[in-house]
């Protein structure tokens, strides 16, 4: 199976190899992820006992949703998007690999989400109180070492579960893979589940159960099984472009450097070659477009007092 030719061919056909393969992918697959956590029922169970509190009635839930306010505002995706009956705003995100800046990423999801609702308030009211501006709370699941990527913990940030939970009151870092380590049980038995979704599962909590009948009618579906195939087809694609655009730009970026590099080294032996010729320090900084502290700094005298 050549993944190019999958995202041509409007014809593809599910092999039965292909489909018994589908059958393993769990929830830490973001297509998956995002096809049984749009459910309303589930969702709304999942976030009250992630966030530890109640929420109004879900009244918008997507799946990869794209938000962009304008054309000159950069846009995200966000795995599930959902806003409750109270106006705020819940964003999950199933994580698979590490980032640097995945903190980072959590504010500007939230600020864009946040913005996104304050410009599309209705126009006849002429005056918005401040008391009616969504909230945002952003939770990432991860299937990776959250420490490793918040090593310099910095307050409002903190550590309420030791090497799993990473947490401010509206953003949420959660290292899947240390489940055991959660005292609440409901929690404990979803992230385990999220893990080991490839497995039959028989739990107490029922929006888990709920979850579990959930993942079993999609592996059912062959139609979802070949939207499954494309869409990690395509995402493959994008990630090919990606990496040729990147190293391009980093061949570029390197070059330039290198110029740059060059021409800071041949300015520097003018410089010295300058300096040991006695000539004075303005006329060496005109002579390399330099300033005279810049001069000073590379023959090691002092600047004068």
């Amino acid at each position: 199976m050549k993944n190019k030719e999958l995202i041509k061919d409007e014809n593809f056909i599910l092999t039965e190899q292909q489909f018994q393969e589908y059958q393993a992918v769990n929830l830490t697959n973001d297509f998956m992820f995002r096809q049984c956590m749009n459910d309303a029922k589930i969702l709304k169970g999942v976030l009250e006992e992630i966030w530890s509190k109640e929420i109004g009635e879900l009244v918008d839930i997507q799946q990869d949703h794209h938000i962009q306010p304008t054309q000159e505002h950069r846009s995200i995706f966000c795995d599930i998007y959902a806003r409750d009956s109270k106006g705020d705003i819940y964003i999950l995100e199933m994580q698979q690999w590490p980032q640097k800046e995945l903190r980072k990423r959590s504010k500007c999801y939230q600020s864009i989400s946040i913005f996104d609702q304050c410009t599309t308030k209705r126009t006849k009211e002429e005056k918005i109180e401040y008391s009616s501006v969504s909230e945002c709370y952003i939770a990432f699941l991860c299937c990776f070492d959250v420490s490793k990527v918040f090593q310099t913990m910095k307050f409002p940030i903190v550590e309420e579960i030791p090497k799993t939970v990473y947490r401010s009151d509206s953003m949420m870092f959660v290292d899947l893979n240390n489940y055991s380590l959660i005292e609440n049980e409901r929690l404990r038995e979803l992230f385990k589940f999220i893990l080991n979704s490839d497995t039959p599962l028989h739990a107490s909590w029922d929006v888990v159960q709920l979850l579990w009948e959930k993942v079993k009618e999609k592996r059912r579906n062959k139609d979802m099984a070949e939207d499954f195939y494309i869409s990690e087809a395509r995402l493959e694609e994008r990630f090919r472009n990606g990496f040729r655009i990147g190293e391009e730009r980093g061949i570029a970026i390197g070059e330039q450097r290198g110029r740059n590099e060059g021409y800071a080294s041949a300015n520097r032996e003018t410089v010295l070659r300058m300096y040991n010729q006695q000539f004075p320090i303005d006329m060496i900084a005109r002579a390399v477009d330099m300033s005279n502290h810049e001069v000073y700094e590379i023959v090691g005298s002092k600047l004068p007092s």
